[in-house]
């Protein structure tokens, strides 16, 4: 059975997230980043730009260390659709290997929103979603 650390993508985040999963037989690093602008501008002060260098760069640094890194983005109902689906491509790109936002986005209300990221992002081994 996997077992699972989470980390906000702060370096210093997923170097503590990394340091607790070394006993693991079977470790999953999950990193997350607040991707609406609201919380981009309010919570974080950071541009788009900046976020997706933050997801791109932990989710590497992460591969390095753990083979299975996953990815969410945290307030992904009120992230603009388009940069949702460019978060979820970079992350992808980046080696994520189950982008949650995109994966379990069947449970999300928001069906639509869920299936434009999913196709956008041509997520391997994703649920297919009507």
């Amino acid at each position: 059975m996997p077992i699972a650390a989470l980390a906000r993508a702060k370096k210093q985040d997923v170097d503590a997230a990394i340091e607790a999963l070394e006993a693991a037989a079977s470790p999953r690093l999950h990193v997350f980043l607040a991707t609406s602008d609201l919380h981009l501008r309010v919570k974080l002060n950071m541009t788009r730009e900046q976020a997706l260098e933050a997801i791109t760069s932990m989710i590497r640094y992460g591969r390095q260390h753990v083979g299975e890194v996953e990815f969410s983005a945290e307030d992904a109902g009120r992230t603009d659709i388009d940069f949702l689906c460019q978060v979820c491509r970079a992350a992808v790109g980046a080696g994520a290997t189950s982008p949650e936002s995109a994966r379990y986005g069947w449970l999300c209300s928001a069906g639509r929103i869920w299936r434009d990221v999913h196709q956008s992002a041509r997520i391997p081994g994703a649920i297919q979603m009507a």
